[in-house]
């Protein structure tokens, strides 16, 4: 006796779907490539252009803006272990942190801007731990970066008032 074609569909089906339960799942970790050079540029280009933005808005309705480029856990040279494996995880995007850092660095368009600050270097020879999660600041580390701005605060200010008087 012959089978019907539906039994022999069916079986092909189920030997796919065998086959395909002994492959191992796709990798959709993201891959550690090198970062693309017009990504980066751009990155930096749509940042100059809000300062500029920001900027124009602040002559427009009187208020000074202020910058800050701040750190990142790829800069730091001493790491708590807990930023150690963050820094794991996120080793994909070092990279990218490295090229854009060194960009920023390198960019006399934001360099030169007179509201600009790069302090990405605060934490550089630090060891305690100032990243809860790889990207976001802990208490501690929040409190070196409003220290690094205070003084700045203090002279805009300080230049406003003299300027109102």
């Amino acid at each position: 006796r012959q089978l019907p074609v539906e039994y022999l569909w069916g079986i092909g089906r189920l030997a796919a779907k065998l086959r395909s339960g002994f492959r191992p799942p796709p990798d959709k970790r993201p891959r550690n490539r090198p970062p693309n050079d017009e990504v980066i540029r751009q990155t930096l280009h749509v940042y100059a252009a809000n300062l500029a933005f920001v900027a124009s808005l602040g002559r427009r309705y009187g208020f000074e803006p202020l910058f800050y480029w701040q750190p990142n856990l790829f800069l730091k040279r001493h790491h708590s272990p807990s930023e150690r494996i963050a820094a794991g995880h996120l080793s994909p995007f070092r990279q990218a942190f490295d090229a854009v850092s060194r960009r920023v660095r390198e960019s006399a368009v934001l360099n030169d801007h007179p509201g600009f600050h790069d302090i990405s270097a605060l934490f550089d020879d630090l060891a305690a731990p100032y990243y809860v999660d790889g990207v976001h600041l802990s208490e501690p580390g929040n409190r070196l970066v409003a220290e690094a701005m205070v003084d700045d605060l203090i002279d805009l200010i300080d230049r406003r008032q003299q300027v109102s008087e």
